[in-house]
């Protein structure tokens, strides 16, 4: 799974769209859109505001956690 299928994943799970996520990690619609279809690559300031936002650790977006063992 990649970066933004993790953030995608993740943002569903807390019952988030992508505007309230991009709002809370102080991105643009269009900038999150862009990291969960990977049409752009993420970086590391927006990985940390994202990663905030959710309540995660930037490593568990990186390195990602088998999210849907948890389904």
């Amino acid at each position: 799974m990649y970066i933004g299928e993790r953030i995608k994943y993740l943002r569903k799970e807390q019952g988030l769209s992508q505007r309230e996520l991009a709002k809370k990690a102080d991105l643009s619609n269009g900038a999150l859109w862009r990291i969960e279809s990977q049409h752009g690559d993420i970086t590391l300031r927006s990985l940390h505001k994202v990663a905030e936002a959710l309540n995660v650790s930037e490593n568990d977006l990186i390195i990602g956690l088998d999210y849907s063992e948890k389904c």
